[in-house]
């Protein structure tokens, strides 16, 4: 697991953090219906499992409020 050498506190950091996170998930998503297209008999598993991993890693980063 990566650690956690920076947290960022201010308002225009913390934004783009969630920005970024948000971009992951999205790309998820991309990534699941292009593979749709492929394999129609494609299970959302491997979808939910990498966004619930991508959301926790930028929730943690943000400590606080966010959680």
């Amino acid at each position: 697991m990566k650690t956690l050498d920076h947290i960022p506190t201010g308002k225009i950091e913390r934004a783009g953090k969630l920005v970024t996170t948000g971009a992951r998930v999205g790309g998820n998503y991309l990534k699941y219906y292009a593979g749709k297209l492929v394999n129609p008999d494609l299970s959302k598993d491997r979808l939910n499992e990498e966004n619930a991993e991508d959301i926790y890693n930028g929730l943690k980063s943000l400590k606080g409020s966010a959680l």
